[in-house]
């Protein structure tokens, strides 16, 4: 006995399918338990997003030099001292790098300066 190879009309040779899946059945909630992940993914991202506009609105890092407040340490690389929430300017020397925004306040607790 040999299997018979399925062809269509033409001869050539036919791939089978699979029939598509039933409303309700598990694959069907699967595919509906992925969407919503997606879309929740989606709209964190959105939210976080939207966050950071709203951040970057009330704080600005605009501070002149000498009212800086440290927000870092020596040698603190722009990307560390950014995410840490704080801004990053090494243009002026003699002046901290890494320094809180203007609208956000520095801890009271935290020296300007190191002390041995």
């Amino acid at each position: 006995m040999t299997e018979e190879t399925p062809t269509d009309n033409s001869g050539r040779f036919r791939i089978p399918t699979r029939p598509p899946s039933l409303p309700g059945s598990r694959e069907d909630k699967v595919t509906a338990a992925m969407e919503h992940k997606a879309i929740c993914v989606v709209v964190l991202a959105l939210l976080l997003a939207l966050s950071t506009l709203v951040q970057g609105q009330a704080e600005t890092c605009e501070v002149t030099p000498t009212e800086r407040k440290n927000c870092g340490f020596p040698g603190i690389t722009a990307r560390a001292c950014h995410e840490k929430g704080c801004c990053f300017n090494s243009a002026t020397r003699g002046v901290p790098w890494c320094f809180y925004p203007s609208s956000r306040n520095a801890p009271e607790d935290v020296p300007d300066e190191c002390e041995f």
